[in-house]
């Protein structure tokens, strides 16, 4: 069986922490996750994002063809938000583990997430 154990995976949009908490560093999407987005933290390009870094159904073609067989998924680094305060890292980190929980829930055969790859609030206790 052939594993990816290092795969990371995106929410299809979440809500405006900004908003909501205050800060320039929250990560937001500009786009549509399902033709292509850009990825910003706060007003800063991080990276440009194909649907395959949303959508388990291109997920499982792109497995199929390369040969793997499950795929480890966990949040991508510029999403982790360590900065946070407590209460709005743990959220942030709920709506990460919750997306990835939904997701794996529909497509078990491509992704699992084991407890040590979940995202965790590092600033809450």
């Amino acid at each position: 069986m052939t594993i990816d154990v290092h795969t990371h995976i995106f929410p299809s949009g979440w809500p405006d922490f900004a908003a909501r908490y205050g800060g320039d560093r929250w990560p937001r999407l500009e786009g549509d996750p399902a033709t292509g987005c850009r990825l910003f933290l706060g007003t800063t390009l991080n990276r440009s994002l194909t649907p395959h870094a949303f959508d388990p159904a291109r997920r499982l073609e792109d497995m199929d063809r390369t040969g793997v067989e499950r795929q480890l998924l966990s949040p991508a680094p510029p999403t982790f938000c360590y900065w946070a305060p407590g209460p709005a890292a743990a959220e942030w980190c709920r709506m990460q583990n919750d997306a990835i929980t939904e997701l794996v829930s529909r497509s078990p055969r491509a992704s699992s997430a084991p407890a040590g790859c979940r995202s965790r609030p590092l600033t809450w206790p």
